[in-house]
């Protein structure tokens, strides 16, 4: 309901994706569809830091900025169905994010790692998998 509400595909994003000149999938996604995608990751960060005892700040900037983060992630090992290195800079990003804000970095890399690997990471398998 929110993926719709937002502009994202339903389902399994397929149509989120088209080929460039080059013949590599890239992510369509709008400007107001983007914003959208990092202000749900943001606030599901923060709900899940509260439920986990933290604060709603932290985990909302950790999710968020890891996600807003992810186009620029995604140049890391491009055109690989899975990178750790990724992973890993995402880890580093939503625990910096974190810290920055006064949580504790091992709070939000595990957020920024989860974030990662759940959702960015199975989007580019399915990419690489329709491609």
């Amino acid at each position: 309901m929110i993926r719709t509400a937002f502009g994202f595909s339903k389902g399994n994003c397929g149509d989120c994706y088209v080929k460039n000149a080059a013949g590599q999938l890239t992510d369509t996604l709008k400007t107001g569809a983007r914003i959208g995608k990092i202000a749900a990751h943001a606030i599901a960060g923060g709900i899940s830091s509260v439920l986990n005892g933290g604060q709603f700040g932290q985990g909302f900037a950790s999710a968020g900025l890891t996600q807003a983060l992810a186009p620029a992630i995604d140049r890391i090992d491009a055109g690989c169905r899975f990178s750790a290195g990724r992973v890993i800079a995402a880890t580093v990003v939503g625990g910096t994010a974190s810290y920055l804000s006064g949580g504790k970095f091992a709070n939000g890399a595990i957020t920024g790692a989860f974030s990662r690997l759940f959702n960015d990471e199975v989007h580019n398998e399915r990419k690489m998998v329709t491609a």
